[in-house]
């Protein structure tokens, strides 16, 4: 199952949104504000090759049934950042084989998640790179992130945004 928390006091106070799911296994969620304020949920969803998406039109407090998007992801984390001109940024594993940690990508979608007008891929070494988290520059320029490598090793990464 997957919600948020919602503060509408600067964080004093919290509760807890309607939940959506179920998903199978993990679930891992990450969401954004779209240009028209709705949240737009995407999530990881295991052995389907493809991540799954939700949206709430009320700050949160709702959220509609899981579908399918057409991103390939092997049942992985994800990240998604929105940047001050409206993109949103998204670094995954575009790997729709699951199990299948690799490569590691940017893509960057100029009409609210609809389609991903640039998709490249920052590392492709072998072995599972897991994941990744991390911030935008303050100039909007870079995403600067970290994954695991293998279940061992932490790789950092500073990427120019296409």
């Amino acid at each position: 199952m997957n919600g948020v928390l919602i503060s509408d006091d600067e964080g004093a106070t919290w509760s807890k949104s309607d939940l959506v799911g179920p998903q199978k296994v993990w679930n891992e969620n990450n969401l954004v504000e779209s240009r028209d304020g709705r949240l737009m949920m995407l999530c990881r969803a295991d052995a389907t090759g493809r991540l799954s998406y939700s949206e709430s039109e009320d700050r949160g407090q709702t959220w509609s049934a899981w579908g399918e998007t057409d991103i390939p992801n092997p049942g992985t984390k994800l990240r998604l950042f929105r940047l001050s001109d409206g993109r949103i940024v998204l670094v995954h594993n575009p790997n729709g084989t699951p199990g299948v940690r690799n490569p590691l990508a940017i893509w960057v979608s100029d009409d609210d998640m609809q389609t991903w007008a640039s998709k490249r891929t920052i590392t492709n070494f072998p072995g599972q790179l897991s994941y990744p988290g991390g911030v935008v520059s303050e100039d909007e320029r870079y995403v600067h992130f970290a994954f695991d490598y293998n279940r061992h090793d932490l790789i950092a990464v500073s990427a120019e945004i296409p």
